[in-house]
C-alpha cells in the first residue's frame, strides 16, 4: 500500500465573479493525476479532520455527514458552495480537493445509480485513508465472520464468489450460495493468481492484516481492495470499534440493500442505548471484573496462552457495557492487542486485579460457534485445570469469538449484562438468546439454516464456579 503526505491546511472560501467555490486541501498525492477526481485517493485523513465520527457513512458525497445520502445532501452542498455553510470533509463529492458544482453532479449520479450503472464512488476506508470503488458491483470476494455478516445484513452474499479458508467450516453453512464459493486461502497469506483468476469486481479483506494488506491493491491490479471490513483493526493506530460505521460504508459500497441496513442500524441503535442505560447504573466498585483469553489445548496445562489485549473489539464492547475489562487496564495485558502470557503471569495479572468483594468472570474466548475450530467445553476443562489460586470466586465462561467481531457484536455486550449483571435486564429488557433470534429472523438471508446449524452451547459456555 502506498504512503502518502497530505496537509490539510483548512477551508477558504474563494469568490470569482458569479461562481464560488471552497477549496479545502492542499495535497501531495502520488495517486495519479495532480487535480480533477480522485486525484485525493490514497490521502490520509488526520484524526482532527475525521468526517462526524456519530456519523456511519463515510462516503464523499455525504456532504451532511448522516447515514444517508439523498437529496440534503444537494442542498447542503449548495449552501457550502455559496459559503453560507462550512464545507465538510465529505463534502468533496469526486474527490478532487474542491468543493463545487461538479460535486453536486456526482452526488446526484449516486442517488440515481442503478444496480448497472457504471460510476466511481470515493469513500475513507479503515485504514483512513481516501479510497475509492467502481461500480457497478456484480462480484465480490470476502472472509472471516465479519465479512460474512455485514454481506447479509446488506443481503449480498449472493454477489460473494469466493471466501477464505476459515468460512469454508463454518459460515458456508449458513448460505446456500456462499456454500459453493472457493476458497482464496488465509488472508494473512492469500492466493493472489486464484483472486484474480475469479474475475471479481472487489476483495474485501475480513480482517486488517497488515503485511497482507500492503501487497494486496499490487497483486490486484484492476481489482478494487476494500479496506472496509467489520472486524478489529489491532495492526492500525486506531482501532475499529465501530462496526456500525464500517458495516453501514460497506452496505452502501457494495451495492447492498441499504434497507436492510437502515433496519439493522435501528436495532443496533436501540440495543446499544438500552446497553449504555444499563451500564450507567452499575456503580464503579461494583463493576465485575473480566479476563479474556484463546488457547489451543494442545499448549495447556504449560506453555504460553494467548490474551485479549488492550484495545481489542472485546474489551472495549466488555467496558461499554459496564465491565471492569482488565486488559484495558493491566500492564501485561494493556501492551498489545494479543499478549501471550504463562500461567505464573496469569496468577500475577488475578492476585493484581482480583476484589474479594466481586467475582471475576474468565472468558474463554474462542473461534467455536459455527466455525468450531474448538470446542467450548475442551477449552474450559483446559483451564479450569491450571489450578489458579484467589480469594475471589472465578466464573469461568466460554463464548464465540465471531460475536465480538461482527454485525452480531451487542449479542456479545448482552451476554455480559445478563450473565454478570442479572438485575439489569429488568431495566434493559434485553435477552441475548432473544435478541440473536431477531438477528437471525430478520437479517439472515436464510434463517432455516441458522436454525439448523447454530448451537448455542458452542455460543456461549457458562461452567459456573469451579474454585477459587
Amino acid at each position: 500500500m502506498e504512503k502518502n503526505q497530505m496537509i490539510i491546511v483548512g477551508v477558504v472560501v474563494v469568490a470569482i465573479v458569479a461562481i464560488a467555490a471552497v477549496a479545502f486541501f492542499v495535497m501531495n498525492n502520488n495517486g495519479g493525476d495532480d487535480d480533477g477526481p480522485g486525484c485525493r485517493v490514497g490521502e490520509s485523513i488526520a484524526e482532527k479532520d475525521y468526517p462526524n465520527k456519530a456519523g456511519r457513512l463515510w462516503v464523499y458525497g455525504n456532504a451532511n455527514e448522516d447515514d444517508k445520502i439523498d437529496a440534503s445532501d444537494i442542498t447542503a452542498l449548495k449552501a457550502m458552495i455559496k459559503g453560507s455553510a462550512k464545507a465538510t470533509q465529505l463534502a468533496d463529492a469526486n474527490a478532487d480537493g474542491k468543493v463545487d458544482d461538479k460535486d453536486v453532479e456526482q452526488v446526484e449520479k449516486m442517488i440515481a445509480a442503478k444496480s448497472d450503472t457504471k460510476l466511481r464512488v470515493y469513500y475513507i476506508d479503515n485504514y483512513f485513508k481516501v479510497a475509492k470503488i467502481d461500480w457497478p458491483i456484480k462480484t465480490f470476494a470476502t472472509g472471516f465472520s465479519s465479512g460474512f455478516y455485514a454481506s447479509e445484513v446488506a443481503g449480498v452474499t449472493d454477489k460473494i464468489v469466493m471466501v477464505d479458508e476459515m468460512m469454508g467450516d463454518g459460515w458456508k453453512k449458513l448460505n446456500s450460495h456462499t456454500a459453493n464459493a472457493p476458497s482464496f486461502g488465509d488472508e494473512e497469506s492469500p492466493d493472489w493468481e486464484a483472486l484474480l483468476a475469479s474475475g471479481i469486481d472487489v476483495y474485501v479483506p475480513g480482517w486488517c492484516e497488515s503485511e497482507a494488506d500492503q501487497l494486496a491493491p499490487e497483486k490486484l491490479k484492476g481489482i478494487d481492495v476494500m479496506f472496509m471490513n467489520t472486524s478489529d483493526n489491532w495492526f492500525v493506530k486506531f482501532p475499529n470499534e465501530y462496526i456500525d460505521r464500517s458495516l453501514t460504508t460497506f452496505g452502501y459500497l457494495i451495492q447492498g440493500d441499504m434497507n436492510r441496513v437502515y433496519k439493522w442500524l435501528s436495532w443496533h441503535d436501540d440495543v446499544l442505548s438500552k446497553l449504555k442505560a444499563g451500564a450507567a447504573l452499575i456503580d464503579d466498585d461494583d463493576r465485575a471484573t473480566m479476563i479474556q483469553a484463546r488457547t489451543d489445548p494442545a499448549h495447556a496445562p504449560s506453555g504460553d496462552y494467548l490474551f485479549i489485549g488492550y484495545n481489542q473489539t472485546n474489551s472495549i464492547h466488555a467496558e461499554w457495557a459496564g465491565v471492569y475489562s482488565v486488559a484495558q487496564h493491566d500492564e501485561l495485558l494493556s501492551k498489545s492487542n494479543y499478549p501471550s502470557i504463562n500461567k505464573e503471569a496469569i496468577q500475577t495479572i488475578i492476585d493484581r486485579n482480583g476484589d474479594s468483594d466481586n467475582m471475576i468472570y474468565f472468558i474463554d474466548n474462542e473461534n467455536a460457534g459455527i466455525v468450531m475450530y474448538r470446542d467450548l467445553n475442551t477449552t474450559l476443562d483446559q483451564w479450569a485445570g491450571l489450578g489458579l489460586k484467589t480469594d475471589n470466586t472465578i466464573y469461568w465462561v466460554g463464548m464465540t469469538r465471531e460475536l465480538g467481531n461482527s454485525a452480531l457484536y451487542l449479542i456479545e455486550m448482552i451476554f455480559y449484562q445478563n450473565l454478570m449483571y442479572p438485575e439489569l435486564t429488568e431495566v434493559t429488557g434485553l435477552d441475548y438468546e432473544v435478541e440473536l433470534q431477531y438477528f437471525i429472523d430478520n437479517f439472515a438471508m436464510e434463517p432455516n439454516l441458522y436454525k439448523k446449524y447454530v448451537d448455542l452451547d458452542q455460543w456461549f459456555k457458562v461452567v459456573g464456579v469451579i474454585d477459587g
